[in-house]
C-alpha cells in the first residue's frame, strides 16, 4: 500500500479472482473451508477485507458480505443469551471457546466485519460472543480465566484424558495431559489464553466506548 507497486497490485487482484472461484456457497453464503475458525474461512475473510483497503471492486465487498453471512449464521444462542461460534464443533464433541479456534476469535472477526461494512448485525455477534466468553468464565482469586474447552455436559475440561480425543481418557500414560487433575485447564497462549482471546474485549471497547469491555 505504501509502494503503489503496479505489479504488485495486480498480483493482489489475481489473489481476489484465486479467492472468488475456489468459493463454495449454501444458502448462507460463501466459505471455503467449511469452519468459521481463525485459521480456515475466518482468515480468508480477513485477508479479503485487508484487501478492500487496495482493491475497490464491488465483486470484492459482495464476497466479503457473503462470507460474512454465512461464519455469523454459523452461531448458536445458548440459554443465558451468548452465541456460540465454534468452527471446530463440527469434528469434535466439545468447544473450545478462545481465539484461533473458537468463540472469541469469531467475535474479533466479526468486529472487523463491522468496522468495514458498518452492518449492526456483525457488531450484535461480537457482542454475543463477550455475553458466551462470561458465561464459560471461571472467577479468580483477581479476575477470571476462560477454559481451553468445554466438555459436552458444559463443563471445564479438567486434563484427565488425551485433549483431541472425543473418547476421552483412552491412553492415559500418554495424552497430552495425562493424569486426574481436579481444576479446570487454561493454557497462557494467543490461541487459548489472554493474549489472544482479550482482544475481542480490546476491539469491543475500541468501538462501543463501553469500559466495562476493559
Amino acid at each position: 500500500q505504501s509502494h503503489h507497486d503496479p505489479v504488485v497490485l495486480q498480483a493482489l487482484r489475481d489473489i481476489h479472482e484465486y479467492f472468488e472461484k475456489q468459493a463454495h456457497y449454501d444458502a448462507d453464503g460463501a466459505f471455503w473451508g467449511d469452519s468459521s475458525t481463525l485459521i480456515i474461512d475466518g482468515w480468508v475473510t480477513l485477508f479479503l477485507i485487508r484487501l478492500a483497503t487496495v482493491i475497490d471492486d464491488e465483486r470484492l465487498e459482495r464476497l466479503i458480505r457473503s462470507a460474512g453471512d454465512r461464519i455469523l449464521a454459523s452461531g448458536q444462542t445458548t440459554d443465558r443469551g451468548g452465541t456460540i461460534f465454534d468452527g471446530t464443533s463440527k469434528c469434535r464433541s466439545y468447544r473450545t471457546p478462545n481465539f484461533e479456534l473458537g468463540t472469541s476469535g469469531v467475535g474479533r472477526l466479526l468486529t472487523q466485519l463491522y468496522r468495514h461494512t458498518g452492518d449492526e448485525r456483525y457488531l450484535r455477534g461480537a457482542e454475543g460472543a463477550a455475553r458466551y466468553l462470561d458465561e464459560v468464565s471461571i472467577p479468580q482469586t483477581k479476575g477470571f480465566l476462560i477454559p481451553v474447552r468445554i466438555e459436552p455436559d458444559g463443563t471445564p475440561f479438567k486434563g484427565n484424558g488425551d485433549l483431541l480425543s472425543d473418547g476421552g481418557d483412552a491412553d492415559p500414560d500418554h495424552g497430552e495431559l495425562p493424569g486426574d487433575y481436579t481444576e479446570p485447564v487454561f493454557y497462557l497462549g494467543a490461541c487459548h489464553g489472554p493474549s489472544g482471546t482479550g482482544r475481542l474485549w480490546v476491539e469491543l471497547a475500541n468501538i462501543t466506548g463501553r469500559q466495562e469491555y476493559l
